[in-house]
């Protein structure tokens, strides 16, 4: 029984280390310019309750978001949470990790997510691009208040 749950998780391991590879990504951005950022996959915004269901404590969902240097020239690429509404609702028990590759790009709170002028990116060669995983995780210890709450955030 305990090699069967050993050989199991190594198992999720492999998959959880490939699934970059072999899923597409949820989000793909390109830019060919300073402002110039076109995007293509789902629908705005990334992460909703009409995509992804109602949110509790404990709840994770990762989405992949691949972000190109379409212009002629190297650039350095960074990212802005954008607010969608004026309503604090779970921003301080929600939680989100940026990860490029095998790097943690930035972690921290919703609220501090909007707060950043920038996230950096890194600097990509003209054509070059890579895929990020945005993982969004909810307080397990949020609490009753917050059942059944939504919360729109791109």
């Amino acid at each position: 029984m305990k090699k069967k749950i050993i050989l199991l998780l190594l198992v999720c391991f492999l998959f959880a280390g490939i699934k970059s590879a072999v899923f597409a990504a949820d989000l793909n951005i390109e830019c060919s310019g300073a402002d110039e950022c076109t995007k293509t996959g789902v629908a705005d915004p990334l992460f909703s309750a009409a995509a992804d269901g109602f949110w509790y404590p404990g709840k994770t969902l990762t989405k992949i978001v691949n972000l190109k240097n379409s212009s002629s020239e190297k650039r350095e690429m960074a990212i802005k949470g954008e607010r969608t509404s004026d309503v604090n609702i779970l921003e301080d028990v929600m939680f989100i990790s940026i990860i490029g590759g095998t790097e943690v790009i930035w972690s921290g709170s919703v609220a501090d997510f909007y707060k950043r002028d920038k996230i950096g990116m890194g600097i990509f060669d003209s054509g070059a691009g890579l895929d990020y995983d945005f993982t969004v995780l909810m307080d397990i210890d949020a609490g009753d208040d917050y059942q059944n709450k939504e919360t729109v955030f791109d």
